[in-house]
């Protein structure tokens, strides 16, 4: 009986299997990843409207940027909100990420001092990037501090 040759390929483990059960990672690298993430802003630029005009009869279109939102990144990527927010913490593509979510923080930032869809925008920035309500307290009088027993 002869012996079949098997050819032996390295594995990177590294690449194939994040943690035992997992996914392969659905990118290898960061300029895998930087592609389709410019992809999404370009579209979102360049984002045509569609419509028709009753009265001419014929079909219009118009140049009108969409928004840059996190889930519209994270789903143009191929993966959940939560499956970018995990990505994020993997030190190959932390910084690709962080400098799409600052480019998104400062398009929100933006249409907030615009005006427009205000409270979305703080919806948004409250939930996406850390901001918080600040509020702040200011007291008056006075206070009696005792040791032992309350006054009568």
């Amino acid at each position: 009986m002869k012996k079949k040759k098997t050819s032996k390929k390295k594995i990177n483990v590294r690449n194939t299997i994040a943690k035992k059960g997992s996914r392969p990672l659905k990118f290898k690298t960061v300029a895998e990843m930087q592609a389709v993430i410019d992809e999404y802003f370009n579209w979102c630029d360049m984002r045509i409207i569609k419509g028709w005009n009753q009265k001419e009869e014929k079909e219009f279109a118009y140049i009108s940027p969409a928004p840059y939102t996190m889930h519209g990144l994270a789903r143009r990527i191929g993966l959940s909100r939560q499956g970018l927010i995990e990505y994020s913490r993997k030190s190959k593509f932390s910084d690709t990420i962080k400098e799409a979510r600052e480019k998104i923080a400062e398009d929100v930032e933006t249409r907030l001092m615009e005006g427009r869809t205000s409270i979305g925008a703080i919806f948004n920035l409250k939930n996406n990037f850390g901001w918080k309500d600040k509020n702040e307290t200011e007291h008056s009088g006075h206070v009696d501090l005792w040791s032992e027993e309350p006054p009568k």
